[in-house]
């Protein structure tokens, strides 16, 4: 948690130097996130996201993303006897991640935008995905669930691409996708935006 504070300051701290170069933006992020490493693949994602230009096309980018996946596996397995057993087990993945980096407006006409930006930082993890345990005493079969739970901070990064809208001069609308790297996790999210201009 001390570390994700020490990069919100060094984010303030950009925000105040770059103050007076150019056009700032704030947005708010959400949309589908799919987890690729795990059983229950569907989840969201919401974040917020600010820029500020240096130059005419470059950027500075600080994030702030959470990605939910509450899920669950419906598992069929053999036991002993050939016994049959059906049920579900818990797959579930909360990632949180805060984040600094660069962009670049590769295509800027008008009220249009097309973009590409990355940023590093930290992230934290908390993945349950549980599995059945099966025991045979006395003849009789003994059925468990157990949580393999993992709980981490570690590097994050983000790599995107997306298009902007200007509706007005003070608002803009647009699409996204990120893909998101907590560790050695990577989920990919497709994302609607609404950005507020100063």
């Amino acid at each position: 948690m001390k570390r994700l504070l020490i990069i919100t300051a060094l984010m303030g701290c950009m925000q105040t130097l770059f103050g007076q170069k150019g056009s700032s933006q704030f947005g708010f992020v959400g949309g589908y996130e799919r987890f690729t490493e795990i059983g229950y693949k569907d989840g969201y994602n919401v974040g917020i996201e600010f820029k500020h230009y240096v130059k005419d096309r470059i950027f500075v980018v600080g994030n702030f993303h959470a990605g939910v996946n509450d899920g669950s596996v419906h598992t069929t397995f053999s036991g002993y006897n050939e016994s049959v057993h059906t049920l579900d087990l818990r797959n579930s993945v909360h990632d949180y991640m805060l984040g600094f980096g660069l962009g670049y407006d590769v295509l800027s006409i008008g009220r249009h935008k097309i973009y590409i930006q990355a940023t590093a930082g930290l992230g934290n993890t908390d993945r349950i995905q549980q599995y059945a345990k099966l025991e045979m005493e006395n003849g009789h079969e003994y059925r468990s669930i157990v949580d393999n739970q993992q709980k981490y901070t570690k590097w994050a990064l983000t790599t995107g691409a997306g298009y902007d809208f200007r509706v007005m001069d003070w608002l803009a609308v647009g699409i996204n996708y990120t893909g998101f790297r907590v560790g050695n996790n990577y989920n990919n999210g497709y994302n609607l935006k609404v950005s507020w201009l100063f």
